[in-house]
């Protein structure tokens, strides 16, 4: 796989390959079925696409997968006149690509970014993108729904659905890791472990689970947060949480995929609290690792999470009262049926979907 060369077919932007394997894993499945696939940095600011060097931008397939870079200048204007003239020239920036023969398709992750300062502006510049891109990807039919809600517009014939793959072979487990970690965090043999894991954001409810975890009556369980926070003021919280409560279990730092494995070992269940989007990376390694998944109601919208694989809530009383309640032969069960998932999951059939999808897009 190159980053640019005459011989791409398809380029992926942005690359975000690093501390993400999704685009890699995705490539490797196209390059073994013949696609040549590149990698470039998405360019900021206005006609971004066109300010791509020219072997990108004449590639056969450009593949935005995620579209900060590209919208962000549309987001932050307030003079709606200023505003107007960005959408314009998206637009353009979009259809002068696709008149030179280059298809212009789009995987949307998301309703709008995680962290956005104008979830309606934002919205609005998604929607048009939408309008002129040769085609769009999701990963679950539910997604497309929640697309032509929020949008206001019919994708039956713009959108097509790509399931995320599962990440087999990412994060092998070490021999002896699992027992080290467990003593170094000073979890208990008897303990039932619950993980949160990944990079640490107010908007993932991590706040809400820790006072969900203030409600559980049993002393049994242990919430594990791994990962690092973004902000000290975050970290802080979350250090004071854990000295009031030992069953609170803190790895505020950043995971190596080496160790990635060894917290998963721990688990009995993944937890993955009140984030609004229209996939998830986290819930599909939870079934690779073979983890029953405890999940906001808003997850079903994935399509991979039912009642065999997981446990839902609507909010901190029903969190609390589901903690209670779980035993860990049910979670084995439940996690079991998750693997069962993640291996219709694999990548060589989500590559064909997605060679398909270029085929069909004009």
């Amino acid at each position: 796989m190159k980053s640019t060369d005459s011989s791409n077919d398809v380029v992926f932007l942005p690359d975000w390959r690093a501390g993400n394997p999704y685009q890699s894993l995705l490539a490797q499945a196209l390059v073994a079925q013949g696609v040549r696939v590149g990698f470039h940095a998405m360019p900021r600011g206005l006609f971004a696409l066109n300010r791509l060097p020219a072997l990108v931008r004449n590639s056969k397939t450009l593949h935005l997968h995620w579209v900060n870079d590209l919208i962000a200048h549309m987001v932050w204007p307030q003079n709606p006149l200023l505003r107007r003239f960005k959408q314009w020239c998206l637009w353009m920036d979009v259809m002068l690509v696709r008149t030179r023969g280059t298809r212009v398709v789009w995987t949307v992750h998301n309703l709008v970014s995680h962290e956005s300062p104008d979830p309606a502006a934002e919205t609005a510049a998604r929607r048009l993108l939408a309008t002129c891109c040769s085609h769009l990807v999701v990963h679950s039919a539910s997604a497309i729904r929640e697309l032509e809600a929020a949008w206001n517009m019919d994708l039956s014939h713009r959108a097509s659905v790509a399931p995320h793959g599962n990440y087999d072979g990412c994060y092998p487990l070490t021999e002896g890791a699992s027992c080290a970690l467990r003593a170094r965090l000073g979890i208990p043999p008897d303990a039932l472990c619950i993980l949160f894991f990944g990079a640490v954001r107010r908007y993932k409810g991590v706040m809400a689970l820790v006072q969900a975890m203030g409600k559980v009556q049993r002393r049994d369980v242990r919430l594990v947060i791994a990962g690092k926070p973004n902000e000290a003021g975050l970290k802080a919280e979350l250090e004071a949480a854990a000295a009031a409560d030992e069953r609170i279990v803190l790895a505020l730092e950043f995971i190596a995929d080496e160790a990635v494995a060894s917290f998963f070992s721990l688990a009995h269940a993944v937890v993955v609290p009140f984030e609004r989007t229209l996939t998830s990376g986290s819930v599909v390694l939870a079934m690779t690792m073979g983890k029953a998944t405890v999940l906001s109601t808003e997850a079903k919208v994935f399509d991979l999470a039912d009642e065999r694989t997981s446990w839902f809530f609507h909010s901190l009383e029903d969190l609390s009262g589901l903690v209670d309640g779980l035993r860990q032969e049910d979670l084995l069960v439940r996690g079991r049926s998750a693997r069962d998932v993640a291996n219709t999951l694999a990548w060589p059939g989500i590559a064909s979907a997605v060679k398909r999808i270029y085929a069909l897009a004009r």
